[in-house]
Formats: C-alpha cells, sequence, structure tokens
C-alpha cells in the first residue's frame, strides 16, 4: 500500500491525524529537520538564490562550488572532487567517461555505477566470493579492466572487505568505481567515508596501475539534492569536460553555502546518533538477557 503525506516525515509521521513511528527513507542524520541548517539555507537562498541556471563551465561561474569542492576532497582524502546534482548522476559520469574496455560489477554494484552500455555480467554468487576471486578474474580477463562496487551494504549495515585491492594485478591498468552513497558523512574519520581508507590500501601496494573513482549521493547522511565524484586531479578535470557534466545544470549553490556553514552541526549530529546506536544496542543487549 502506497501512502501520500503533505510533510516531511521525521521519526515519526502523522497520518490522518495519529502519530506513527517512521523506520524507513535515508536521512541518517536528519537534515532536513536540523535549524541550523534550515537557517542557514535560508540565508544562503538570499544570496544565491533558488537555482543557478548556467553550465558550470559558463563565463560566469560561483566561487562556492570551487570552495564546496576544495573541501569535500580535502574532508575525504581524494585529489580532487567534482559535485553535480544527483548521485545517479555523479555514477554515470563516472562510467560512461570510461570507454573501450569490460566492467566487472560486484553483486553489491548500484545501478547508479552500471554503464548502459556494458550491462552487469554477475561473475560471483555474492559478495564474499566477489572479494575471494575478483583478482584473479580481472587476470583471466587482462588489458585494461573497471571494476563497479558499494562501499557498504546498505540493508544489512555491514562494510565490505577491501584487503582485495591489495591482490590486484599490477600489469594491467585498472578502474576501481566504488559507490559511498550510504557511507559519506557517517563512515571514516569525521563522517569522511571510504576513500581515505581505499587509499591506503592501494598505497600499500606501491604500484600506479589501479585508478580510484568514489562517487556518492549528498542526499542522504548530508541532506544535500545532489552528488559528488572523487578521485585523481586528471580524472576530475576530464569529467569537467563531459557532456554530461557541461550541459547539465548544477547542484544547487544554496545549499552547498549552508552545508559549508554547518559543519560543527554535522559533527553534533553524528556524535547524535552514534550515542544513540550504543543505546539501542546495550538495550537490545539488556532484552536478550
Amino acid at each position: 500500500m502506497t501512502i501520500k503525506i503533505d510533510h516531511l516525515p521525521s521519526r515519526t509521521v502523522q497520518l490522518d491525524g495519529v502519530e506513527h513511528l517512521f523506520f524507513s527513507g535515508t536521512s541518517y542524520l536528519g537534515i532536513g529537520h536540523q535549524a541550523e541548517f534550515r537557517a542557514a539555507l535560508l540565508d544562503a537562498i538570499s544570496r544565491y538564490g533558488t537555482v543557478f541556471s548556467a553550465s558550470r563551465n559558463n563565463n560566469l561561474q560561483l566561487k562556492i562550488y570551487d570552495e564546496a569542492e576544495t573541501f569535500l576532497a580535502k574532508w575525504t582524502g581524494a585529489d580532487a572532487a567534482l559535485t553535480v546534482t544527483s548521485g545517479l548522476l555523479a555514477g554515470q559520469l563516472a562510467v560512461q567517461s570510461i570507454e573501450n574496455q569490460p566492467f566487472i560489477y560486484a553483486p553489491s554494484a548500484h545501478p547508479a555505477i552500471c554503464k548502459p552500455t556494458a550491462p552487469p555480467q554477475y561473475f560471483f554468487k555474492n559478495q564474499t566470493d566477489f572479494e575471494k576471486n575478483i583478482a584473479s578474474k580481472i587476470a583471466q580477463i587482462g588489458g585494461a579492466v573497471t571494476v563497479a562496487t558499494n562501499a557498504l551494504d546498505p540493508l544489512r549495515c555491514e562494510p565490505f572487505d577491501f584487503s582485495w585491492l591489495a591482490q590486484l594485478p599490477d600489469n594491467q591498468p585498472i578502474t576501481v568505481i566504488m559507490d559511498d552513497s550510504h557511507g559519506i558523512g557517517l563512515t571514516g574519520e569525521n563522517g569522511g567515508g571510504i576513500f581515505q581508507k581505499l587509499k591506503k590500501e592501494l598505497r600499500n601496494r606501491s604500484v600506479a596501475n589501479v585508478r580510484l573513482i568514489v562517487i556518492a549521493s549528498l542526499a542522504k547522511a548530508l541532506g544535500i539534492p545532489g552528488g559528488v565524484i572523487l578521485s585523481d586531479e586528471k580524472t576530475v578535470a576530464a569529467m569537467r569536460q563531459n557532456a554530461l557534466f557541461v550541459g547539465a545544470s548544477p547542484i544547487v549553490p544554496a545549499y552547498l553555502f549552508a552545508f559549508l556553514q554547518t559543519q560543527n552541526m554535522y559533527e553534533s549530529a553524528r556524535q547524535f546518533l552514534k550515542n544513540n546506536i550504543l543505546c539501542f544496542k546495550k538495550e537490545l543487549s539488556k532484552a536478550a538477557v
């Protein structure tokens, strides 16, 4: 049954005047209900308006995009970042910028990082099978290869093992595209997501044949209607010239301004969530006794 409402749900939702608990959605930090963020957003709208109707590559550009992307890159540990209007567009911009090579999809791969011209061919029974055998599968295929996978399992709230990165062949070009939509803002150092961890795994190999691209929706934990691509400077610079980026409207600048202005609030919201999780686990353990 589908129920339609005319207000933003939170922990609860009003249905015909009756309050019900709400256990769905992906607003992990409840940003849409944070008074500080709402106030910052209203202030930002008075400065930037409700939308910036121009290409990011226009001859007149807003500085807030560069400022936000510099912050996102530093925060996540990436060399460069690029914002777009959704996580789906971020994923499609990433995969469609890669040509003339096979794609290998993990069972966890989100449709956002599946290439229309290279539809999923699932070689693995499950994520464990993928992690165990991905290196040998890449070597078997040979040549340039792209691997697409999620950073974690959002349904089971379980992180995946990425030790397989250290086992990848070092004699063929490999691109790893990771969807971190359900991790960024929550996991990693200061909520910076998976990039730092992956970068460390690759650094331990001391090879340069693996290119890392992380994409994410910003609409979940961060509460921003948009997406981001994280990678090296050369890769991000090339994507800035891609027709999907040049021809698309940019993310609403007011949200990026509000995001930069309320970082203390994000940290407080993360800590509040962690405390709630600890409390929930504690009560569960009591109930199990």
